[in-house]
């Protein structure tokens, strides 16, 4: 395969097909929590929100982002729906891997920041290191966790995925 050379402005991803695709312009960032991307797999309010999200990012418009714990905690929410099988399971965690978002690993700035943030904002860990990738990212993290939501409201960077104010975020990627 020939090497494609970048153009001025041009971003380079890598897709779950293998292929490296090109883009004219800087990609919008995300950060994901599990109560959104568990939506791709089970039938639940707002999954065609959610399922937007996963198509704009292989569209390359939207890159997403999450800890790599991400992954563990979708697969045990499958585990748990009735109406998923360990063959879904499977499924699901392929497709996980081969979209190829921006898994974060634990860093010690990352998980100083969790605990701020749980401290701040009275979530667990689990719930604030999505937080604090988004606040080291500076970017924002989309929850269908009304709880969590609830809790970490007074952020700039925490929007709801049923909130007027993603919708309106959404349609700016989606029409940008």
């Amino acid at each position: 395969m020939r090497r494609k050379r970048l153009v001025s402005g041009a971003v380079r991803r890598r897709f779950g097909d293998g292929e490296t695709h090109v883009m004219d312009r800087e990609a919008a960032k995300l950060v994901l929590d599990a109560s959104v991307v568990v939506k791709w797999f089970v039938e639940e309010d707002y999954r065609d929100l959610s399922l937007k999200l996963r198509e704009e990012h292989v569209k390359g418009s939207l890159v997403l982002s999450a800890p790599n714990i991400i992954i563990y905690e979708v697969v045990n929410a499958l585990r748990y729906d009735p109406e998923i099988s360990e063959v879904d399971i499977r499924r699901a965690t392929q497709s996980l891997f081969k979209l190829h978002m921006d898994l974060h690993q634990p860093t010690i700035e990352l998980i100083e920041r969790a605990a701020e943030d749980a401290y701040k904002y009275s979530v667990s860990i689990y719930d604030a290191v999505y937080l604090g990738l988004s606040e080291l990212q500076d970017c924002p993290i989309a929850t269908a966790d009304e709880r969590l939501y609830q809790n970490t409201s007074s952020s700039k960077f925490v929007m709801l995925l049923s909130s007027d104010r993603f919708l309106q975020w959404l349609r700016n990627i989606a029409y940008s």
